[in-house]
């Protein structure tokens, strides 16, 4: 992900001065996040981002409410796409979008398709994983699943959240049926800075990319905590097989004077060689930093992607997921309003 100049930077500061303040919530029972920071649209962010960045065009919804067959609050949140040919032995499709509610009960959905832009077909029996599973756990909800292949174990595994306290997982030979793997770690076992912790969750997991990491870190996670005074930042934890987790100390980001105090939704983004850490905050906005493949070195924020204010692509633009496939770029994000908010498609050409 990138770094900025200080022209950038002054730039962003000079848009980001004297805007209107309006709501941008993540977790409904969390109202400080809900009038942070300014929000800030495309037209606004004009020369805010680095040349480096690849511009990103709003192509599509992609789970527009005909197509959700389990809807039961009215909002679907952090999308999280795999290639399911490369992974499954019979795939419905080539590519499979789990995607959640957050508000009660939650319940984790599938969506597949042959291609990247769809059409996407929800998957009958929708939700796969929901708020109680057998004598494992009854929760309120459960959400923000992200699936990886796991190649030692030659399964899927599933992160989610379920309370917001309790990051878990579970495994899967087919991507569809699932079993309840155990708690990778709760919001009590972060230490450091801002602890004790009241929530963790938004996770995203992948292979560590740091050539130098020992065999304990062969596993990452960029994953989202808040502190007793609603300060969300986002953390970073270790595994050497993806179920036992060591979360570091040290929070990885904080957010900026002008992001308010809450970040989230964090992935690691490689592209051209290059390390980022995207997220969004309250402002409303995708933003990357750029990093290390360590993540020890982290640059400043940058505008990855504003909503385009065209059609669905409006208030917010949150939780990117990036799969690069066959010379393009397709961004999958959460966009609108965080209690009416839907997944959407923006693509870009790989420079």
């Amino acid at each position: 992900m990138r770094k900025h100049s200080a022209m950038i930077m002054a730039v962003v500061a000079a848009l980001l001065a004297g805007m209107a303040v309006s709501c941008a919530p993540e977790i409904p029972d969390s109202p400080e996040f809900e009038s942070q920071s300014p929000r800030i649209s495309s037209s606004e962010t004009q020369g805010s981002t680095s040349s480096a960045l690849p511009s990103f065009e709003f192509v599509a919804e992609v789970t527009p409410p005909e197509l959700r067959n389990y809807d039961p609050t009215g909002e679907v949140i952090f999308p999280s796409v795999v290639r399911a040919g490369d992974m499954f032995a019979s795939p419905l499709a080539e590519w499979y979008l789990y995607y959640a509610p957050h508000d009660n009960p939650g319940g984790i959905s599938l969506m597949y398709a042959d291609a990247l832009e769809g059409p996407w077909t929800p998957f009958v029996n929708n939700p796969i994983v929901t708020n109680e599973w057998d004598e494992h756990y009854e929760v309120s909800h459960v959400s923000s699943a992200d699936v990886v292949w796991n190649d030692a174990d030659q399964l899927a595994y599933m992160y989610f959240h379920g309370e917001n306290s309790t990051m878990r997982w579970a495994t899967s030979s087919d991507g569809v049926s699932w079993d309840y793997g155990g708690v990778a770690f709760h919001a009590g076992d972060i230490d450091g800075p801002g602890a004790p912790s009241t929530e963790s969750s938004y996770g995203r997991v992948f292979v560590n990319p740091n050539p130098d990491a020992d065999e304990d870190a062969a596993w990452a996670m960029l994953f989202m905590d808040n502190t007793e005074a609603n300060e969300r930042r986002i953390r970073l934890a270790h595994s050497a097989d993806g179920k036992s987790w060591t979360v570091h100390d040290e929070p990885l980001l904080t957010a900026t004077g002008e992001e308010g105090l809450n970040l989230s939704s964090a992935d690691l983004w490689i592209v051209d060689d290059r390390h980022y850490i995207v997220y969004h905050s309250a402002l409303g906005v995708i933003s990357a930093r750029e990093t290390d493949a360590s993540m020890t070195s982290i640059g400043e924020p940058e505008i990855l992607y504003a909503p385009s204010e065209e059609g669905v692509d409006v208030d917010r633009a949150a939780a990117p997921e990036i799969v690069e496939f066959d010379g393009k770029l397709y961004l999958f994000y959460e966009v609108g309003d965080r209690h009416d908010s839907t997944i959407a498609l923006a693509v870009a050409e790989v420079r």
